[in-house]
């Protein structure tokens, strides 16, 4: 968990709009990462739903969840709203909609090990 002396390695971005049936989801599978050194950012995009209670429910309190609220502008500013409002060096997106597989960041730390490397990515699978 990120700490002062260890700073969160990812910036998680979420867009959240009419997310409310899907965004617990989401937060949960960030927060069964095995790195656990990351911010997770939800931009709730004006929802009518309030889905960034949603989240915020779904986070249970933890520090690294953050739900920043803004007029509807739409999925590319909520995901740069967030990037602004990262403290991270890497910054990974996530859709209000899906989940991730709780190895998911440590590969991609893994990845970053090479220090040539600017950007990754990984395949999807549909369920």
């Amino acid at each position: 968990m990120p700490t002062k002396e260890t700073p969160p390695l990812f910036a998680i971005a979420v867009p959240a709009w009419r997310a409310s049936a899907t965004i617990g989801t989401a937060v949960a599978s960030v927060l069964a990462q095995t790195e656990t050194r990351f911010e997770l950012i939800v931009i709730d995009d004006g929802c009518p739903d309030h889905s960034g209670a949603h989240a915020a429910h779904a986070a249970n309190g933890d520090p690294r969840v953050r739900i920043v609220m803004q007029p509807n502008q739409g999925p590319s500013a909520a995901r740069n709203a967030a990037v602004a409002a990262s403290t991270a060096p890497l910054i990974a997106f996530l859709d209000a909609d899906d989940r991730w597989r709780p190895e998911t960041l440590a590969r991609h730390r893994d990845a970053f090990a090479d220090p040539s490397l600017g950007v990754s990515f990984a395949r999807i699978r549909f369920f």
